[in-house]
C-alpha cells in the first residue's frame, strides 16, 4: 500500500534539483495511503477490497483466489498513477540530464521498468504460474538494479549534487561540447549568454551561437587550456568576455568533447583601461604624462630613423608662472595649466604627442615634420597662448608662453634625450630672449 507513495517520494526528491514538481510536497498523500491501510485491515467487515477470498491448490504452491472489490479498482487507478507519474518524473530527468550522469540514471530506469513488464505481463494473461499478480514478486529482483545503480554509481553522494549545484549558480557560463563542437550541456548562466534556453541549444554546433574562431578548438586541442578575451553585443550594448577551452580527454588521450568557460570581464576591462589611463596621463590637464610620451616618441624616432624621415620636438614653458603662483595661488595656477592645455592643443594632428613635461613645462613630438614647419607650429601655439584669457574667482588672467623647437634634420642621428634637449637650448634662448 505504501510502495506507490514512496516510489513517488523517491521520483520527486530525486528530480528536485531538476526543477520537475520542485514544490510538490508527496507527504500530503500520506493519508490517503494510511486509510487505504486500514481498509484493507478490516476488509473483513466490508469486502471492499477482497470478494469471498478462498485459498486454492495451485501446481506449485497454495495462493490465495478471490474476486477483486469495488475499491481494489480504485486503488488500483490511484497506486498506478503514482507509478505513472515518477517513471515519467525519471523519464525526464534522463532525458534533459547531463551526459554524464544518464548512465546512472539509465540503470535506475532499468530497475523501474522490471515491475512495469511484470505488470504488462500479467495483465496481458502471459505469465505460465497461476497467480493473482506476480507483481510484487519483482520487487526484489527491481529492487537489487535500484539498489545496484545506488552504491555503484553513487547517486546520492553529495559530490555529484554539489557540483550540479555549484556549476548551474556560476556566474560564469559553462558550456560541454562534444568531439564535433556541438553543445550537449550548458549551465543557466551560459543560456543567458548564449540567449538561448537547454532545449535550443543541444545538438547545435557552438560556431553558429557564439561567434569565435573555430581555430581556437583546434589550438585547444593542441594546448589545453587556450584563453582568450572576445566581444558580444547583446542589445547593441559591448560585453567583454573571457573564454577559457579545456579539452575532455580518456585515460588513453583520445580527445572527446571540450568544456567552454565563458566570464563577463566588462567591469575588469573597463577598470585596466582606467588603471591604463591615469597610468599614462596627466591628471590635472588630460594629456600624455613624461613616462608615456617618452615611450611613444622613441617609438616616432626609431620609425625616423629606420625611414630616414623627419621628427621634431617642441618645449614649452609659461612665462613667469612663478608669479602666478605667488599672486593667484596654486588652485589658479593649476587652472592655467588645465586651460592652456585644452586650448591651445587642440590644432596639433591626430598623430601628433603632447604631454605635460613637468611643471609649467609641456613638450610636443611632431612626426614627419621638419624644423621649419615645426617651427611655424610653434609659432601658432605661441600666438594662441598670447589671445588666451584665463577667467578666474580673482579676476582675468592672461599668459604668455616661450617655446623651443629642435629637429632631426639639423642632426641626424640623435637619440631623444639629445633632441629634447637641443629643444631645451632653444627654449632658454627665448626666455633670455624677452620671452613670449
Amino acid at each position: 500500500v505504501a510502495a506507490p507513495l514512496l516510489f513517488l517520494a523517491f521520483g520527486v526528491e530525486y528530480n528536485r534539483r531538476s526543477g520537475l514538481l520542485s514544490r510538490f510536497d508527496w507527504r500530503w498523500l500520506a493519508p490517503v495511503s494510511l486509510a487505504v491501510l486500514g481498509l484493507i485491515w478490516t476488509d473483513g467487515a466490508h469486502h471492499l477490497f477482497r470478494v469471498e477470498p478462498a485459498l486454492a491448490q495451485g501446481s506449485l504452491f497454495t495462493h490465495l483466489r478471490f474476486t477483486d472489490g469495488p475499491l481494489f479498482g480504485v486503488f488500483t487507478v490511484y497506486a498506478y498513477t503514482l507509478i505513472v507519474v515518477t517513471t515519467l518524473l525519471i523519464l525526464v530527468h534522463y532525458l534533459i540530464a547531463n551526459h554524464l550522469y544518464r548512465l546512472q540514471i539509465g540503470v535506475l530506469l532499468v530497475g523501474i521498468l522490471i515491475p512495469w513488464g511484470t505488470s504488462v505481463v500479467t495483465a496481458l494473461g502471459w505469465l505460465p504460474l497461476r497467480l493473482h499478480d506476480a507483481t510484487p514478486l519483482t520487487f526484489g529482483l527491481s529492487n537489487l538494479v535500484m539498489a545496484w545503480a545506488l552504491f555503484r554509481y553513487h547517486l546520492f553522494d553529495l559530490v555529484p549534487v554539489a557540483r550540479d549545484l555549484l556549476i548551474d549558480s556560476l556566474q560564469s557560463g559553462v558550456i560541454v561540447l562534444n568531439d564535433k563542437a556541438c553543445i550537449m550541456d550548458v549551465n543557466p548562466a551560459g543560456e543567458r549568454i548564449l540567449g538561448m534556453s537547454l532545449t535550443q541549444c543541444v545538438g547545435k554546433p557552438l560556431f553558429e551561437a557564439l561567434p569565435i574562431p573555430a581555430e581556437w578548438f583546434k589550438l585547444a586541442a593542441q594546448s589545453s587550456p587556450l584563453i582568450q578575451d572576445f566581444k558580444l553585443y547583446p542589445a547593441g550594448q559591448e560585453t567583454s568576455y573571457e573564454i577559457q577551452i579545456s579539452s575532455l580527454q580518456t585515460a588513453s588521450g583520445t580527445v572527446i568533447g571540450q568544456v567552454v568557460a565563458l566570464s563577463d570581464i566588462s567591469d575588469r576591462i573597463r577598470v585596466q583601461e582606467k588603471l591604463r589611463h591615469l597610468a599614462i596621463t596627466d591628471d590635472l590637464t588630460g594629456l600624455f604624462n613624461r613616462r608615456y610620451f617618452s615611450l611613444l616618441a622613441n617609438q616616432e624616432l626609431e620609425r625616423a630613423l629606420r625611414y630616414r624621415h623627419n621628427l621634431s620636438i617642441i618645449l614649452l614653458d609659461i612665462d613667469y608662472f612663478k608669479l602666478v603662483n605667488d599672486t593667484h595661488g596654486h588652485l589658479v595656477g593649476d587652472q592655467v595649466l588645465n586651460q592652456l592645455a585644452q586650448e591651445c592643443f587642440l590644432g596639433l594632428r591626430a598623430f601628433d604627442i603632447s604631454a605635460r613635461f613637468g611643471g609649467e613645462e609641456f613638450i610636443i613630438a611632431l612626426p614627419e615634420t621638419d624644423l621649419d614647419a615645426a617651427s611655424q607650429t610653434a609659432e601658432r601655439l605661441r600666438a594662441r597662448a598670447e589671445k588666451l584669457r584665463v577667467d578666474t574667482d580673482q579676476g582675468e588672467i592672461q599668459i604668455t608662453i616661450s617655446l623651443g623647437v629642435a629637429s632631426l634634420s639639423q642632426s641626424p642621428g640623435q637619440t631623444l634625450n639629445q633632441l629634447i634637449d637641443c629643444a631645451d637650448q632653444a627654449l632658454y634662448q627665448a626666455k633670455n630672449s624677452g620671452r613670449n
